[in-house]
């Protein structure tokens, strides 16, 4: 059986053209992924984005297992350039963002490709 550990490309959803590269959760970063996005799951993203936990599991995490951020512009200080995984993390409006990556990569370091056939995809026998 193969466990396929390599970068993917996932579009990240509400944010039209934008997508980011990435790989599989350690077992570390899992855990603390789950318990920041679990403690705050009934209250919504909001509550997500006030919580100083979640914010440092998602500097933290993102930064080594998120790369090539593509498809977000940013003006800052009256400069417009390509928004950085980094920026993800420090400007609010990109946050959602870094939650729906977060998500995202729980979700596939959760499941194995034996589990769901391709692990970009959706489960077997789900909604999606």
């Amino acid at each position: 059986m193969l466990i396929d550990l390599d970068s993917r490309t996932f579009v990240i959803p509400k944010y039209a053209g934008a997508s980011v590269d990435v790989r599989p959760l350690s077992v570390e970063a899992f855990q603390a992924c789950v318990r920041a996005l679990e403690k705050n799951k009934q209250a919504g993203a909001v509550a997500l984005m006030a919580d100083a936990d979640t914010l440092r599991v998602a500097k933290e995490v993102l930064g080594v297992h998120a790369l090539n951020l593509k498809g977000i512009t940013v003006r800052v200080g009256g400069v417009t350039r390509d928004a950085t995984v980094q920026d993800l993390t420090a400007h609010a409006p990109l946050f959602t963002a870094a939650l729906s990556i977060l998500t995202h990569l729980v979700t596939i370091s959760a499941i194995t490709e034996a589990d769901a056939g391709n692990s970009d995809g959706p489960l077997p026998n789900s909604p999606n």
